[in-house]
């Protein structure tokens, strides 16, 4: 029995070593990233994007000065949930390579995270987080599209934290709003993010009906709740627009 626990804990500590291995990889590799992107010229659509956040801090409101002053323009395909943390590290580090970097960095990062941290369902220890965060950060292209001032990943990072937070591994009531919050910010980050939040959303519904004790009154109560959480947001946003671009005809 002896020898069997010490070869249990000889096997546990080799595991645990592991992934304190994968971990320290993992940190490795995004300081790498963030080091090369911070000599990195954003991309042409990535400084539109950031112009915007520029014309925030500058007081010139939620618009693009290129070929004339336009507010919420049209043709800036990423929105509020990546312009204003932009605006945010703008206004406290100034407008340079790095700092038109950060935002995608500090998204990337967060995204690195929430997956990582789905897998710490998978058991304990750091290796499934680690090689999860390591599976995102090898992605080909991920350097390209995950940075230069593009909204994809901001968008993917906003998707991924509803959809976590809307199948947690211990439901809570509170939990669903701020879940369907996230998916509304996905949705508002990137439009084409609309795919994939249907798709959480529709599987989660699914989820409750199919319940084998499923209160009508309690379903209705739950998809009404998360049905508004998505909806804040996104309305929220859409107020904004209307006030910035004169009223509702404009």
């Amino acid at each position: 029995m002896t020898a069997l626990r010490a070869r249990q804990r000889k096997e546990s500590g080799g595991a645990r070593a592991f992934g304190y291995a994968l971990m320290l990889l993992t940190i490795a590799l995004v300081v790498l990233i963030g080091l090369q992107a911070s000599q990195r010229i954003v991309s042409y659509d990535g400084a539109m994007n950031l112009q915007v956040a520029q014309n925030l801090v500058d007081g010139a409101g939620y618009s693009r000065s290129y070929h004339g002053v336009r507010p919420f323009p049209h043709e800036i395909q990423t929105n509020a949930p990546y312009i204003v943390p932009a605006a945010m590290v703008f206004a406290v580090g100034g407008m340079g390579p790095f700092t038109a970097q950060l935002t995608n960095l500090l998204y990337l990062v967060a995204f690195c995270v929430i997956a990582g941290g789905l897998f710490t369902r998978a058991g304990r220890g750091w290796a499934w987080p680690a090689l999860a965060a390591l599976a995102v950060l090898v992605t080909p292209g991920l350097t390209n599209w995950g940075l230069n001032g593009f909204g994809e990943i901001p968008a993917l990072t906003w998707w991924l934290l509803g959809t976590a937070l809307l199948f947690p591994a211990q439901p809570k009531a509170r939990g669903r709003t701020v879940a369907a919050a996230c998916l509304g910010l996905a949705v508002i980050t990137k439009t084409v993010m609309l795919l994939p939040v249907a798709c959480t959303l529709a599987v989660w519904t699914l989820q409750q009906l199919s319940g084998l004790r499923a209160d009508p009154l309690e379903i209705a109560k739950r998809i009404t709740t998360v049905a508004l959480g998505f909806l804040a947001p996104v309305i929220a946003f859409e107020a904004w627009r209307m006030l910035g671009v004169g009223g509702i005809e404009a």
